[in-house]
């Protein structure tokens, strides 16, 4: 049945000057509830975030119980001179995820930060796992955020899990370690270790690689094991054919490797392959520090190759922050084409025999890996 519009027609003068009038209010202004918490607005710019949406901080909003008798703490986010502050909550992986547009977002239960702040200008990777689901982290989630490895062990095993920890880092890799498991030789590799290896841009000559990383509950750290670390082949030869690892002597023309290794009752070291070692398996270079069980450490290695035909290469370490080891005297290489064009995850108990293994499961936990040409601060 037909109906006559002009009705409508003479409602338009209406609404026009309802709207010149400001007895309208805009669809976000009205959106945008109070903060129930005063504490959901950490860098105290009048915005917060709460239940996955911004808010105002208003007079309605009140302490959360457990905020009385703490002090106000640098957050990490951009100042409105553009620095940073001290902290550590991490770039945002999409500028979506700051809806308000004040520089804060919030990405997998955690806060974050956009462009305003300054990204380390040598920075060639960083993996955060902001945008990892949680749960088994295997297929494509391995391969998107660690470029397609060229092998790996352990992740279509299942011992590889994306949790959610504290604030400071909300997403982490844990790795599981069974009870029992121990070595990297032969058929004990796919009951024992978490491996790959990432071909980095090109081949470098000089990089630091930062990650942190918490031991778990009751850690048994037995006699020690295997960490990440920064390694190099030959470029002319098969990037596959990999770093030396696995026992012997390295030439200087076929490769080397720097990994961390814990040690008994949490000692810290750098396990390091190259020409002139003194030991079939590698030399231990100690820190002289322990990890704790439960907390959060920092590791930063910095790794210069040698010039070829002097004994002038650098190792340096830092554990949370303070320098623990300073070597200058290696000899990675012979030849110029072996570069530091790989990095490689490596964990596993071992040592090569029961005496190593671990009599429960045990789970280690990885976050906030970087691979930087210049020190890596964030």
């Amino acid at each position: 049945m037909y109906r006559s519009k002009r009705p409508l027609i003479f409602l338009l003068p209406i609404i026009c000057a309802v709207v010149l009038n400001g007895a309208l209010t805009t669809p976000s202004s009205a959106a945008t509830p109070d903060c129930v918490y005063k504490s959901s607005d950490p860098d105290g710019d009048g915005w917060g975030w709460e239940n996955h949406r911004s808010c105002k901080v208003s007079d309605s909003s009140v302490k959360r119980p457990d905020d009385d008798g703490r002090k106000k703490k640098d957050t990490g986010g951009p100042k409105k001179d553009g620095t940073l502050y001290k902290g550590r909550h991490p770039y945002c992986s999409s500028p979506d995820a700051d809806i308000d547009g004040d520089g804060w977002g919030y990405e997998n239960h955690r806060s974050c930060f956009v462009g305003t702040a300054k990204k380390d200008p040598g920075l060639i990777f960083r993996q955060q796992f902001n945008l990892s689901s949680p749960g088994l982290y295997q297929g494509d989630q391995l391969n998107s955020g660690w470029d397609t490895p060229r092998w790996h062990i352990g992740f279509d095993e299942g011992r590889v899990s994306i949790v959610t920890d504290d604030a400071a880092h909300g997403n982490a890799m844990e790795v599981t370690y069974p009870a029992g498991a121990y070595g990297s030789d032969g058929a004990s590799a796919f009951l024992a270790d978490v491996q790959f290896s990432m071909g980095l841009p090109k081949s470098y000559d000089e990089l630091y690689l930062s990650y942190d990383i918490k031991f778990g509950k009751d850690f048994q750290f037995v006699l020690g094991g295997k960490l990440p670390g920064l390694c190099g082949a030959d470029t002319n030869q098969a990037p596959e054919t990999g770093c030396n690892t696995g026992g012997g002597f390295p030439s200087g023309y076929d490769g080397w490797s720097a990994r961390t290794m814990w040690r008994a009752d949490g000692a810290m070291e750098n396990y390091v392959y190259h020409a002139g070692q003194k030991n079939y398996y590698g030399d231990d270079e100690h820190w002289n520090v322990h990890a704790t069980p439960e907390r959060w450490h920092r590791i930063q290695q910095r790794v210069v190759l040698n010039s070829v035909g002097r004994k002038n290469g650098i190792l340096e370490a830092w554990f949370d922050g303070k320098k623990v080891l300073s070597i200058d005297n290696f000899e990675y290489r012979k030849i110029e084409s072996v570069g530091i064009n790989l990095f490689y995850f490596s964990t596993f108990f071992g040592g090569n025999d029961p005496t190593w293994a671990p009599t429960a499961d045990q789970t280690i936990r990885f976050d906030n890996f970087a691979i930087s040409t210049k020190p890596i601060t964030d």
